[in-house]
């Protein structure tokens, strides 16, 4: 991949990750203001949701495979690139949702 390839999907990568932020609290902002739905069932949902995640992650622990082709290619540069080291932060991300996951349970 030649640096301007690298430069367009990194591009891609920011646009469609603020995007689906961007997304995300608008939809949980019409939730919580148009249904009545309790900051306990809130939290609740976040916490499977992360710790979904965090099992995700622990299964396809050495797959760079992704829904999404712009952040498959990205993982695949990037396992190329990082070696081992792309294992540890993959590790550590998951690790990193499964401690959030547990502190989201202890709110609800």
């Amino acid at each position: 991949m030649g640096s301007s390839e690298i430069g367009k999907l990194r591009v891609r990568q920011i646009l469609l990750m603020n995007g689906a932020i961007i997304a995300a609290l608008g939809i949980s902002f019409a939730v919580i203001t148009f249904m009545e739905i309790a900051m306990f069932q809130m939290f609740l949902f976040l916490g499977v949701l992360l710790f979904v995640q965090s099992l995700a992650g622990f299964i396809g622990r050495d797959s760079e495979s992704s829904f999404i082709p712009v952040l498959e290619q990205i993982a695949k540069y990037e396992k190329e690139k990082m070696g081992s080291e792309w294992r540890k932060h993959r590790a550590l991300g998951s690790i990193s949702s499964l401690l959030v996951s547990s502190i989201i349970f202890l709110f609800s």
